[in-house]
C-alpha cells in the first residue's frame, strides 16, 4: 500500500529540475580558491608572536618561587 500511494504522489506532484548556475567543477574550484585565500591569509601571519614585545605587566613580575 506504501508504495501505491508514493507513487501516485510521485504522479500529481512531479519534483521540478532546477540547473545549477555552472558546473560542479566550478563549484569545488571556487571551495578550493576560497581554501587557498585563507591560507594565504594565515601564512602572511606566521611569526608574528614573536615579534610582538612582552607586556608591560610582565616586565615588573618576580617570582619567588613559593606557591
Amino acid at each position: 500500500m506504501l508504495s501505491t500511494v508514493a507513487s501516485y504522489a510521485a504522479e500529481i506532484a512531479p519534483l521540478e529540475h532546477n540547473e545549477l548556475p555552472f558546473s560542479h567543477w566550478g563549484f569545488g574550484g571556487i571551495a578550493l580558491a576560497l581554501f587557498a585565500a585563507g591560507l594565504g591569509a594565515l601564512w602572511s601571519f606566521r611569526g608574528t608572536a614573536a615579534k610582538v614585545p612582552n607586556a608591560p605587566s610582565d616586565e615588573h613580575h618576580t617570582d619567588t618561587g613559593a606557591h
